[in-house]
C-alpha cells in the first residue's frame, strides 16, 4: 500500500496537518503528534534516532533554566530546575522535533514540480532531505561536517540534473487504500486538535 505513492500526496497531507500541530497548546497532545510523526516516518522508510532528539530536548530545557519560574524541583548551586523551565523547554523542543519529522514525512526528494519554481523547490527538498539524514559526530568539528555534506550534495548528479530528474514509477492515480491512509492521518491530527480544544473550553 505504501509503495509507488505519488509524492504530492505526502506534501499535501503535510501541509494540511501542520497547522493542527503548530497551534496545539496542550503539551500531551503535542507529544502524541510527535510520536505519530515519528511512526509515520518509520513506516514510510525514514530513519529515527533517539539520542539526538534527547540531547536537543535537554539543551532547550537547560536554556530555559534562567530566569527560574514555577515550582523548584532541583537546586544545583545557583541554578534552579523549575517546573516552568521543564514545561517550556519540553513545549519548544517538541515543537522543533515535531516540525522536523512532519517535514521529513511530507517532503520527498522525488517530488518534481513543473517550471523554474519546481526546479527551485526540488533543490530545496533535496537539500532538506539529505541534511536531515546527516549523522553528526560530536567528537569532530560539526561545522566542517555540515560543510562537507553541503559540498557532497551540491556535487551530486541528482542536484545537477535538478527538476529534470524523472520521478520513480508511480501509479497515475492513487488507489483507494492510499487515499484512505492519508485521509486517516489528517483526521487523526485534526481530531486530536479538536479534542484538545474541547477540553480547554471545558476547563
Amino acid at each position: 500500500m505504501l509503495k509507488n505513492i505519488d509524492p504530492r500526496l505526502y506534501l499535501i497531507t503535510g501541509i494540511i496537518i501542520f497547522p493542527a500541530f503548530l497551534f496545539t497548546t496542550d503539551l500531551f497532545i503535542r507529544f502524541l503528534f510527535v510520536i505519530i510523526a515519528v511512526v509515520l516516518n518509520i513506516i514510510t522508510g525514514r530513519k529515527f534516532r533517539v539520542l539526538p532528539n534527547i540531547l536537543l530536548s535537554l539543551g532547550i530545557i537547560i536554556a530555559h533554566i534562567y530566569p527560574p519560574s514555577g515550582k523548584v524541583y532541583y537546586e544545583i548551586g545557583q541554578f534552579y530546575i523549575t517546573q516552568g523551565a521543564i514545561f517550556l523547554g519540553l513545549k519548544k523542543s517538541l515543537l522543533l522535533i515535531g516540525s522536523v519529522y512532519i517535514s521529513r514525512f511530507s517532503v520527498r526528494k522525488d517530488l518534481v514540480l513543473p517550471g523554474k519554481a519546481g526546479a527551485l523547490f526540488y533543490e530545496i527538498f533535496f537539500y532538506f532531505e539529505k541534511l536531515t539524514e546527516l549523522h553528526l559526530k560530536f567528537k569532530k568539528n560539526i561545522i566542517e561536517q555540515i560543510d562537507s555534506k553541503l559540498l557532497e550534495i551540491e556535487n551530486s548528479p541528482a542536484i545537477k540534473e535538478g527538476a529534470k530528474t524523472k520521478s520513480p514509477s508511480i501509479n497515475s492515480k492513487p488507489c483507494f487504500r492510499q487515499i484512505l491512509f492519508f485521509a486517516a492521518i489528517v483526521f487523526l491530527f485534526w481530531g486530536l486538535f479538536g479534542y484538545s480544544h474541547i477540553n480547554l473550553w471545558r476547563s
